[in-house]
């Protein structure tokens, strides 16, 4: 039986009155297999679908509001900085892939 550890919730805005982004709406890994890389292979997929679609995307952003009170946000924002995603100087858990 397979069982579903992790996923992500993804918008697309590639018309012309939005910038070419996709939105990381969240992303969800269970607790008893993180640490393992699940979240970095979902951002992974992401970032390697812009990258292939260049015409349609050039940036992710995303949030980074734990939906878990056993996520600690600094940990999130690492976990973010960490798979190349920079903070936005103003809003402290607004994050940009690739960075602007």
């Amino acid at each position: 039986m397979k069982k579903c550890i992790g996923n992500s919730f993804i918008s697309f805005f590639p018309d012309s009155s939005t910038p070419k982004t996709i939105i990381i709406d969240e992303i969800v890994v269970d607790p008893k297999f993180r640490r393992q890389g699940i979240g970095t292979q979902l951002i992974n997929h992401v970032k390697n679908y812009v990258s292939q679609n260049k015409n349609l995307y050039n940036q992710i952003t995303l949030f980074a509001d734990p939906l878990d009170e056993s996520v600690i946000f600094d940990n999130l924002i690492s976990f973010y900085k960490a798979n190349g995603f920079t903070q936005d100087s103003e809003l402290a858990n607004l994050m940009f892939w690739p960075p602007v």
